[in-house]
């Protein structure tokens, strides 16, 4: 199944079986690069999921077992340098590590096998967000202001 921008560009591109999604769905941009592959089976995100900055570099991937993160996710400042790395076990955090856009590691918090806090920061390095995690399953926030994109 295709949708198209009004321009007449492909918007979104989805497989069905039986009316359901089922394998891989591809976003473009109205500009028509590519912005999301991600995979489904039977309405289910199931597989991997990547997402594109417009310039073409990998903005984050991650992988989903059943609709629950599974594996490792990573997002990536623009220059394409890792900014963070999270596991995830059966859509519950295990870990996390936060590097600058140059590739040195940051100290993000405490969180290590499912229990601690994690740190999140700007572009400019700034904290913005700190959450508590018990046993992979976030329990409370503090925000310090808005992420900005």
């Amino acid at each position: 199944f295709i949708q198209y921008y009004l321009d007449g560009k492909e918007s979104i591109v989805s497989n069905f079986s039986f009316s359901k999604l089922t394998g891989e769905q591809t976003v473009f941009y109205t500009s028509g690069k590519l912005l999301s592959k991600k995979n489904y089976l039977n309405d289910t995100l199931h597989g991997g999921e990547t997402n594109y900055y417009e310039n073409g570099k990998v903005q984050w991937s991650t992988n989903y077992k059943m609709g629950a993160e599974h594996g490792s996710y990573k997002y990536y400042h623009e220059n394409g340098q890792l900014w963070t790395e999270k596991i995830h076990v059966d859509g519950l955090l295990m870990s996390a590590t936060t590097f600058s856009d140059t590739g040195d590691q940051i100290e993000n918090g405490t969180l290590e096998n499912g229990n601690g806090t994690l740190k999140h920061f700007q572009k400019t390095g700034e904290l913005y967000l700190i959450e508590t995690y018990e046993d992979g399953v976030l329990v409370s926030e503090e925000q310090f202001g808005e992420f900005d994109w």
